[in-house]
């Protein structure tokens, strides 16, 4: 799922993420209450910029591969080149 869990260190930092959630939840969380509706507003423009990221940008790809053509047709029929 995810590859920081691979390790010890990411299993570590999530851990140590619960143990500090815990405490803040225990002995903060009047704080915490009265803070939520500005987090949940912050979440908004947060998870916009991080769930957007693989929208076929395709950054780093050869570009012409969804390029349109640079030349166009002639829109010029036969008779309207004065003959």
């Amino acid at each position: 799922m995810f590859s920081c869990f691979k390790s010890y260190r990411g299993w570590a930092v999530l851990g140590l993420a619960i143990i500090l959630g815990g405490y803040l939840v225990i002995w903060h969380g009047a704080h915490l209450a009265a803070v939520l509706p500005f987090l949940v507003l912050a979440a908004c423009p947060l998870l916009h910029i991080f769930m957007h990221r693989g929208h076929g940008h395709h950054h780093g790809q050869d570009a012409s591969i969804n390029t349109a053509p640079t030349t166009l047709p002639s829109s010029r029929s036969t008779s309207d080149k004065g003959e």
